[in-house]
């Protein structure tokens, strides 16, 4: 019998007496009760695990691997902490207790767990092998057994070996999180590394292992782009600042390419990151969230860093203070995140961007951000960090970059050429002839012309050996990399 009419109860009073109290208890158990049946009958077609009447070896055998392949290093690292350590001296719980505890940084733990992982290296399959063996050089590194050179030759040396196709990309993206940090320290720029970037997050987002982190991954590596973006925009800004400065109108092709690949690339990561935080709202997932917060927050401080260097100011204030707001919001709900989730190491990472984030609206934009939280409340926050062994230092970028770059230029524009001796001069000129593929013949016009403080709207002069220059390169990887860059223990907290 087909039904034509819906009823639909519409209650004229809701009180709370003992006999409704009774009654919505019931309707609750029953509604549970439900849950859990549905959750044990059916969760194993989606990979959810059913812990119900395990005790911590049971979890451990069953769920394991599942739990670290997952990301959740944080609850194994409560059920090893609970068990006895004769239990862990087992081939397979020491495996575990390996890998997590070097993936949660605790460098003793890790280093007791992969001495008895190696007397039992015959008990663990191919992947069990290399995951170990991948593990391994990240607490090495980061308890000083190895250098930043020796760990790029353990990670190419392990590059051969590996079959593996998600760890693989994961060891491809620790050689290019380590390429990003060489790239900083040299000059010149690295176009193959913005490539590598743009071929490296389309395989994260490839790839169909269903127990690779990609969502973190993705965040890893823009966060680790991001770093030498903010480098070759402070950069090429402060080069812009110096040929107005000196009278010229021109735009040198390197220039543009410059400015076009950077802006490309931040739109990608931007893209990324915001997706991400869209996903992560909308299945309630708080560490996602969190990572993604903080990304964005370093992605974008990052980039009004550059046009402080370069002391250029933003046109549209209102616009600028919106961008602000957004940037210490969402530091300071990765900040909250962190400290739900108990990720102290990223929580302290966070509400320092926020002090950071603070500052530079401060200090370049003369803006105040105090009706969204006080810098007073945001050291309070990070006072609570002050014997913390993993913090990598309390002072501000901003503070010393704006302390520098006061000590050094003043408040006046930049001088000219007046005080360069003529090999610097020479230089500046050889750098010029390069950078407009001109013929060698005009080297000695260019020289003269630099000398007589003559600079024609055509000759664009380029000088590395500018101070504003100087200043860029000298201090690029204490200032960009000293406090915020720290938050790249997020990359170690990521690479699992």
């Amino acid at each position: 019998m087909k039904q034509t009419t819906v009823t639909i109860a519409i209650p004229c009073k809701n009180i709370l007496t003992p006999s409704t109290l009774k009654e919505l208890h019931t309707q609750l158990e029953n509604f549970n009760a439900q849950h859990n049946k549905l959750f044990d009958e059916h969760g194993y077609k989606y990979s959810l695990p059913n812990i119900k009447g395990l005790n911590p070896v049971q979890i451990l055998e069953e769920y394991g691997e599942l739990m670290l392949s997952s990301n959740h290093v944080f609850e194994l690292r409560s059920i090893l902490d609970n068990l006895d350590k004769s239990i862990l001296k087992q081939p397979y719980f020491s495996y575990i207790a390996a890998l997590t505890y070097a993936e949660v940084g605790d460098i003793l733990e890790a280093d007791y767990f992969f001495r008895i992982v190696k007397r039992h290296t015959s008990n663990y399959t191919q992947n069990q092998r290399e995951n170990l063996e991948f593990q391994e050089y990240k607490y090495k590194f980061h308890s000083g057994e190895y250098s930043r050179s020796e760990l790029r030759s353990q990670l190419l040396k392990m590059e051969g070996t590996i079959t593996n196709n998600s760890r693989k990309l994961q060891l491809e993206i620790a050689l290019f999180q380590e390429d990003v940090h060489d790239s900083v320290l040299k000059s010149g720029i690295d176009w193959q590394l913005i490539d590598r970037f743009k071929i490296l997050v389309k395989k994260i987002e490839e790839i169909t292992d269903s127990n690779f982190n990609r969502n973190l991954q993705l965040l890893s590596s823009c966060e680790a782009i991001s770093h030498y973006l903010t480098y070759l925009l402070t950069k090429e800004l402060v080069n812009s600042r110096i040929r107005e400065e000196v009278g010229s109108t021109s735009f040198p092709e390197i220039s543009r390419r410059i400015i076009l690949e950077v802006g490309d690339c931040i739109n990608l990561c931007h893209k990324y990151i915001t997706n991400l935080i869209l996903k992560a709202e909308k299945k309630e997932d708080n560490i996602l969230l969190s990572h993604s917060n903080y990304s964005f927050a370093v992605l974008h401080f990052g980039n009004f860093y550059a046009y402080f260097v370069a002391s250029i100011q933003w046109e549209n204030r209102e616009e600028l203070m919106t961008f602000f707001e957004e940037l210490l919001r969402r530091a300071i709900a990765s900040y909250n995140g962190f400290t739900k989730l108990h990720l102290e190491p990223l929580a302290y990472s966070a509400i320092h961007l926020s002090w950071e984030i603070h500052l530079l609206a401060s200090k370049w934009a003369k803006l105040d951000l105090t009706p969204i939280m006080s810098v007073d409340k945001i050291l309070e926050k990070k006072e609570r960090f002050i014997s913390a062994d993993f913090k990598k230092g309390n002072g501000s970028i901003v503070l010393t970059t704006f302390d520098e770059k006061k000590e050094i230029f003043g408040e006046s524009p930049i001088k000219e050429f007046q005080e360069f001796n003529d090999y610097q001069i020479e230089k500046m000129a050889e750098i010029f002839l390069q950078d407009n593929n001109l013929p060698q013949e005009r080297l000695p016009r260019i020289i003269n012309e630099i000398k007589d403080k003559t600079y024609p709207p055509d000759h664009p002069i380029l000088p590395n050996s500018h101070p504003r220059l100087i200043f860029v390169e000298n201090n690029f990887d204490e200032v960009t990399r000293k406090n915020v860059c720290s938050g790249s223990s997020l990359a170690r907290e990521r690479n699992g």
